[in-house]
């Protein structure tokens, strides 16, 4: 499936859709730095200019848009000022593409935007509901909306973001993804204490280890929710080594450790 990608930045939504198989054909950010670092990551498909300057009519056929327009007007850290910002009228844009391609019988089969928390409840509401309208009356899609924290999908920060999924198809039944416990592993785990940070916000430990069995047994009782299979003793040179340890790897999100420091400590 072809992606049109519109305020790509460095491009870390694209990366999600490149990972599950789409081809990004066309990209663009006003940005010169975001334009070179996402020129370095994923090539030389995106194109530097403000979007309002760039003839619709040059743009390549798609099947998917996706792009995270503008937030600061929305934004409860910015003055809200909505539409009236300059930046707040960037979604118009992004309807004015949708419409020509439209006209074209070429419409889109899937639009994939996102915004702050605060956009469903920017102006008392009536903002986003001038968007569902757009894209629900004006453009004739089907739309799912909510709110995803990043932090439930095994992503080491917190951000509240909105996603409005549309489909040209009024057949769909979308659903958005479940949240996800994300998965650590503990090296040199000693009692379990830079890991419990981890573990009050939610994190799974799927291997803890040190070499110290009493830091192992201590380990154990500062963690009861985490599986005392899951707590490996030994060296971490031969614990690694373990096929069925290594692959514990396979779908882990974080790594932590406090290696030792005695090599490197003035105390020697």
């Amino acid at each position: 499936m072809k992606i049109l990608s519109l305020f790509s930045g460095c491009g870390g939504l694209d990366q999600g859709f490149v990972n599950e198989g789409y081809e990004v054909v066309w990209a663009n950010d006003f940005d010169k730095y975001a334009v070179e670092t996402y020129k370095a990551n994923f090539g030389d498909h995106i194109v530097l200019g403000d979007i309002n300057q760039i003839a619709i009519e040059s743009l390549p056929d798609f099947d998917m848009l996706i792009g995270g327009f503008p937030c600061q007007p929305f934004s409860m850290m910015g003055e809200e000022r909505g539409f009236e910002d300059a930046r707040g009228t960037l979604f118009f844009r992004i309807a004015e593409i949708v419409k020509y391609k439209i006209e074209q019988n070429k419409k889109p089969k899937v639009l994939v935007l996102e915004n702050v928390r605060s956009l469903k409840t920017h102006n008392k509401g009536q903002t986003f509901k001038t968007i569902l309208s757009i894209l629900e009356k004006d453009l004739g899609y089907k739309v799912f909306h909510t709110v995803l924290n990043s932090a439930d999908y095994g992503v080491p920060q917190t951000r509240n973001r909105t996603y409005i999924v549309c489909f040209a198809n009024e057949e769909v039944d979308f659903k958005f993804p479940d949240k996800k416990a994300p998965v650590m592993i503990d090296l040199f785990c000693g009692a379990g204490g830079l890991s419990l940070g981890f573990v009050q916000n939610g994190f799974i430990t799927s291997l803890a280890n040190d070499i110290e069995p009493c830091c192992v047994d201590t380990y154990a009782h500062n963690h009861p929710d985490t599986p005392r299979k899951n707590i490996v003793l030994g060296d971490i040179n031969e614990v690694i080594n373990n096929i069925d340890n290594l692959m514990r790897f396979k779908d882990v999100d974080v790594v932590v450790g406090g290696p030792p420091c005695q090599g490197f400590s003035m105390a020697n």
